[in-house]
């Protein structure tokens, strides 16, 4: 089996779950379900709220929301921390180090999680 079999990452969604009502949530969720089946040795799903660009691509809502959703990293806290916006370096650090890692199953990777990889590779 090559290595591409053996590892498999997805960036996803925070709250995903197949049973969503939510639409967007719900198909999300689906996906790793189907991957799932597909029984990687190890399968690492990443979880990011916002995603945090230096530049805007999209749009005034983007303008707007790249703005502001820092401004409130400081009020997300415990339960609500996996919804702090994650700079785009930082999750793609996290992801290239990620898949090298010599490990088996399923993870799901949050906004700690991100910044736990990177820091303790010494990338950070």
């Amino acid at each position: 089996m090559s290595f591409y079999r053996k590892a498999f990452e997805l960036l996803s969604s925070v709250g995903i779950d197949a049973n969503s009502n939510s639409f967007y949530l719900r198909s999300k969720g689906e996906l790793v379900e189907e991957i799932k089946a597909l029984q990687f040795e190890r399968f690492s799903v990443f979880q990011p709220s916002m995603i945090l660009t230096p530049t805007n691509r999209y749009g005034l809502l983007q303008g707007i929301t790249l703005k502001v959703w820092p401004l409130l990293q400081p009020f997300l806290r415990g339960k609500l921390q996996k919804y702090r916006g994650i700079p785009v370096e930082v999750l793609g650090k996290a992801m290239a180090i990620n898949v090298l890692k010599e490990q088996n199953g399923v993870e799901h990777l949050q906004w700690d999680d991100f910044y736990a990889i990177v820091e303790t590779d010494g990338m950070g």
